[in-house]
């Protein structure tokens, strides 16, 4: 005889039989359901006095009904997870219709059946009775603890403050080691302070709460926490609680999980929190001092060079006090590289060899040099020459500031037949018109790519390096490959060791400038390049924040991708590592180009200057505007005439299929390049990255991936970030054919629409990382940092108002219309992403970017 014991969930007026014995309880996991065949199992003692203990035999009898149950739960999850909530929640009332389920089964239908409610602000209180209703007797203490969280969930929703706080407080009491229960008990205290952000009491139990589920916890989502910390440390009062209650946390530590914030913790070692940022810095260095060298070293250089520019006030100060036997306190970051050269001397001693080589034995040569200024200052002539133009202005003068940059250049040239040639042609550069000085500009950078490609593309290390060719016999200890610890994986058990440098290294000839190609073969026989950047812009290291922000949120939302997306709409970034303040390493592909290549090589095929189109539209605008009603007007009528007549919308089709070796091929490139253009606009779009030009979209010529180039935020006034930029994004003549109107309809705002999504659907995920980043990006602005020193509210203020705005973008992107509208107006749901690429494709807004930006390309 079968003795079950049942318990009953009642669930708006219906109850969930249970039964609990017979059979192990099942698991979901990544494959599929691995149920577990039982043969007996103990039945719990009868509550009568003097009964026995008696024993059940299996169920065989209800496995179909089992099986039925976890077909339901797992479609209703799925369901929900595509935003599917009516269908979610109409197939877990199908459970109802089955004699009996396992309580594994009942917990999950419950546990779907609240989450269904929480997406949903005016069904809050239905899924609150769910929850309250349900009878805990028979379910375990972890599933207990799962339920009072939600609890709480729902009661903070609902603003029921008190009683949250009570169920959260529960649910890890019941279940000390379960990292959502304190993951989510740390986001509401998070919330309260954020409410009242001079009372530090909510940031000091959040970090608590943050640290014991990062303890805990061993997934990347892990991250998400840490970069909570480090913003609830930064908002720490003069009496120093938060960082107390960080101090007072004495359980495991998730070394690993810090690596993706090094730059942060380094930037930590000038703030309030120094000696907690500077003993997680002490605790990578011990265990990954790989992960953590180069960014030391680097940021270690840029303070000498700080201190080293410091006023002669406080050269003085600090004289006075050396006089008067009061030693200065040494700077956090000048002790911790004495420690990790302590604790691995040959591994810090084969590093530091290596890189000094590459920063000093591999500068670029005097022409190639001049190559980059001239680039520059050429640039720099063209925006000038636009903004002239669209201002109707007809005085064509030379601005002071070009004159001083102009200078400057001509001074710093090694004296020689260049440099006379230069002062020659510029020395009278105040008395050129821009259309003159554009011209010779480009005369000069004519000239030197000339000189540079009579020079052989490929050389010998050994002429530059020796040690480096020699290297696997130089080396003292094993040293990784560069840059592995900025894809954010799971460990580092899988990482490549340098095995030998290739002997041979590239020249690369750019519109922009020469690099010199490292190639790096690994143990595992892979081949690794990497450019050599000198004289990188001071945008270096912003840009490395913000890749690094858009890989953390890119791992944050991973685990609930499918194969699809990370195939097809994956984030291709750029591999940066930082030698020294001015000089890093870039990890490309020999054969990527870019769009300013492909236009470059057909200007070189017609015969045809590249500064043709400018040229052109300088000298027709002020013919047209005396014809036509506004420059507006005029500027359009120049666009459309120079995609006609002097660059066809064609050019990168034609270069595409000149390198395709089938149809085939060439319809798989198109496809995954659509993705990624897709991508691309997403994130630039999202963060307000303006000045696309042409040379910074970085294409595969294997594959169509697209590695973005220069991502950084572009702020419309100190402290604003913001775009005035006339189209939202780069959707240019070239790149819409090349995607087809088919395309443009379709793959377009579906892709960019699944990019931003997995950013938006995962709760808080954005205001995570965007709090601590955004904070980063302004206190390097000198304005806002003088503002900050004398007025922390006004940062506060500021930080919140960008994020906000980055926010507000990127649910401009996920925004549909409601089906009432769609039918009514004839509309389609994703109308305002619509709104966006109308704008980007429309030529009276094409026509108004610069001549850098090139808009007809």
């Amino acid at each position: 005889q079968q003795q079950q014991q049942t318990a009953s969930a009642e669930d708006g007026g219906q109850g969930d039989t249970a039964t609990k014995g017979a059979n192990k309880n099942k698991a979901d996991t990544k494959n599929g359901r691995k149920g577990g065949d039982a043969d007996s199992s103990k039945v719990d003692e009868a509550k009568s006095a003097g009964s026995a203990n008696n024993s059940a035999l299996t169920s065989y009898a209800y496995r179909g009904y089992h099986e039925m149950a976890w077909i339901i739960n797992r479609f209703a999850h799925v369901a929900r997870l595509h935003g599917l909530v009516d269908v979610c929640i109409s197939s877990l009332t199908r459970i109802y219709t089955l004699p009996n389920i396992e309580i594994q089964e009942a917990f999950l239908k419950l546990r779907e059946q609240a989450k269904c409610y929480y997406r949903r602000p005016q069904e809050l209180q239905s899924g609150l009775d769910v929850i309250s209703n349900t009878n805990l007797m028979y379910f375990s203490r972890g599933q207990k603890a799962e339920f009072f969280t939600l609890k709480g969930q729902f009661l903070a929703k609902l603003d029921k403050l008190d009683d949250a706080n009570h169920a959260f407080a529960t649910g890890a009491q019941l279940e000390l080691n379960s990292p959502k229960a304190w993951a989510a008990w740390g986001r509401y205290n998070d919330e309260c302070f954020c409410r009242n952000i001079p009372d530090t009491t909510g940031a000091v139990n959040a970090i608590s709460c943050y640290m014991q589920a990062a303890g805990l916890s061993k997934r990347p989502r892990v991250r998400r926490f840490l970069a909570r910390t480090l913003w609830l440390l930064s908002q720490d009062n003069a009496n120093g609680s938060v960082c107390a209650a960080f101090d007072a946390y004495t359980g495991e530590m998730p070394t690993w999980y810090w690596i993706a914030l090094v730059p942060q913790l380094l930037a930590g070692l000038d703030a309030s929190y120094s000696r907690q940022s500077q003993q997680i810095l002490l605790r990578i260095a011990k265990q990954y001092p790989q992960a953590l060298y180069y960014a030391l070293r680097t940021a270690r250089e840029e303070s000498l060079i700080q201190r080293r520019q410091q006023t002669p006030a406080a050269e003085s100060s600090t004289a006075d006090a050396a006089t008067s036997g009061q030693g200065q306190p040494v700077p956090a970051i000048d002790e911790l590289m004495p420690k990790l050269k302590t604790a691995h001397p040959l591994l810090t001693l084969s590093m530091e060899a290596m890189i000094d080589q590459i920063v000093h034995r591999l500068k670029p040569c005097p022409e190639e040099d001049i190559y980059r200024l001239v680039h520059a200052l050429l640039s720099d002539g063209l925006q000038q020459l636009h903004q002239h133009v669209s201002q109707g202005k007809t005085d064509l003068g030379i601005i002071d500031a070009i004159v001083s940059n102009t200078c400057r250049v001509g001074l710093s040239l090694p004296s020689g037949a260049i440099k006379t040639r230069f002062e020659a042609d510029f020395g009278s550069v105040r008395n050129m018109d821009l259309c003159e000085y554009v011209t010779k500009l480009y005369q000069w950078q004519q000239m030197l790519r000339q000189a540079i490609k009579q020079r052989p593309r490929k050389l010998m290390l050994s002429l530059f390096s020796p040690f480096l060719v020699e290297f696997e016999q130089q080396k003292f200890e094993d040293v990784e490959v560069p840059g592995q610890y900025l894809r954010l994986t799971d460990s580092s058990d899988d990482f490549v060791r340098i095995e030998r440098f290739i002997p041979e290294l590239r020249v690369v000839l750019r519109s922009n400038g020469v690099l010199r190609m490292l190639a790096i073969r690994g143990t595992d026989g892979s081949i690794v390049h990497f450019s050599v950047q000198h004289f990188t812009s001071r945008y270096n290291h912003q840009e490395e924040r913000w890749v690094q922000f858009f890989r953390n949120l890119d791992a944050a939302g991973e685990h609930d991708r499918n194969t699809w997306e990370q195939r097809r709409i994956a984030l291709h970034l750029p591999t940066i590592v930082s030698l020294a303040p001015h000089i890093r390493l870039v990890q490309e592909q020999p054969e990527s180009f870019s769009l300013q290549d492909v236009y470059d090589k057909a200007c070189l095929r017609n015969g045809t200057p590249e500064i043709a189109p400018a040229l052109y539209a300088v000298g027709k605008m002020n013919e047209l505007i005396s014809q036509l009603p506004s420059i507006d007007a005029a500027s359009e009528v120049l666009f459309e005439h120079i995609c006609q007549t002097m660059v066809p919308a064609s050019l990168l089709q034609d270069d595409v299929r000149m390198h395709a070796v089938s149809p085939m091929e060439y319809w798989l490139y198109r496809e995954n390049f659509t993705y990624q253009v897709s991508a691309s606009i997403a994130l630039t779009y999202m963060i307000a990255c303006t000045q696309r030009a042409p040379a910074k979209l970085s294409i595969s010529r294997a594959t169509g991936n697209i590695c973005l180039h220069d991502l950084v935020p572009t702020q419309a006034t100190p402290g604003l970030i913001h775009s005035k930029e006339a189209v939202p994004f780069r959707l240019t003549p070239n790149i819409q054919t090349f995607v087809t109107e088919l395309g443009l309809e379709g793959i377009v705002p579906f892709a960019i629409y699944k990019v931003i999504q997995r950013f938006t659907d995962v709760e808080h995920l954005l205001r995570d990382f965007l709090d601590l980043y955004v904070r980063d990006e302004l206190i390097h602005v000198p304005a806002v940092k003088s503002l900050a020193a004398a007025n922390p509210q006004a940062l506060a203020e500021m930080c919140e108002r960008n994020v906000k705005l980055i926010e507000a973008r990127a649910n401009q992107m996920v925004e549909t219309l409601p089906p009432k509208e769609v039918q009514d107006k004839e509309l389609s749901p994703m109308q305002p992403l619509f709104r966006l690429m109308t704008q980007a494709v429309a030529p009276s807004n094409l026509a108004k970017m610069d001549f850098i930006w090139a808009p007809w390309l």
